[in-house]
């Protein structure tokens, strides 16, 4: 750990006298001031593409550099969009536009929402509750608005679970909402304890999507 945090701490030196940076600071872009040594890897992993898997052309649009990163690894086609105005209601309503106008370019669009995961490593739960409820209704309300559902398969999911209380993520599982025209199921809320009811049970990440898949060709 003394090792790590020494190198840590000579990286920022080194980098904040970078020819690179000093060029981006020009560029009026942000520095690379740091060296994230967490899940650090030193070669890229071999996976084949989601069209080589699904058949079909996907785009994404998400926030943070790691998301674009596997976007990316899993040949998507990524989607530049503004990092925040600050204006939650604002940022959401736009995405929803913005995925209402890009989804007919693709098959597919993965949207990847980081909003409640702040909140959540500060044990903050009434932010936490509050962003999820803004995501609820200005982004998919207006979505929900501006698009043919029937048209469409719509997954609502996390990528993992932060629990307030640790102020982390867990391994535990998290909600798994799919809408298509035609489907039933007795639940009726969206959440840990009426998701475990419900009859898609439990469903390794890693299948999720050729469970979509199946479901847009009418499986």
């Amino acid at each position: 750990a003394k090792a790590l945090n020494e190198f840590t701490q000579k990286s920022k030196e080194v980098l904040i006298n970078s020819q690179i940076n000093k060029k981006r600071i020009e560029e009026n872009k942000l520095p690379a001031n740091c060296i994230l040594s967490r899940d650090a890897g030193d070669s890229l992993p071999e996976l084949k593409s989601i069209k080589e898997t699904t058949g079909l052309n996907f785009g994404c649009f998400v926030q943070m550099p790691v998301e674009k990163g596997i976007a990316l690894l899993c040949g998507m086609q990524v989607v530049e969009v503004p990092l925040g105005s600050g204006d939650l209601k604002r940022d959401y309503s736009f995405w929803a536009s913005l995925a209402k106008e890009k989804i007919k370019e693709f098959d597919g669009l993965y949207i990847h929402i980081k909003g409640p995961d702040e909140p959540a490593h500060d044990g903050n739960f009434l932010k936490k509750k509050e962003i999820i409820e803004l995501i609820d209704e200005y982004f998919f309300g207006n979505l929900l608005l501006q698009i043919k559902k029937e048209d469409y398969v719509i997954c609502v999911t996390s990528d993992h679970s932060t629990v307030c209380k640790l102020k982390s993520h867990t391994a535990d599982p998290v909600p798994l909402l799919i809408y298509r025209e035609g489907l039933k199921d007795p639940t009726q809320k969206f959440g840990e304890s009426f998701a475990k009811e419900g009859s898609l049970k439990e469903l390794l990440g890693k299948d999720l999507i050729y469970k979509l898949v199946e479901l847009a060709k009418g499986g």
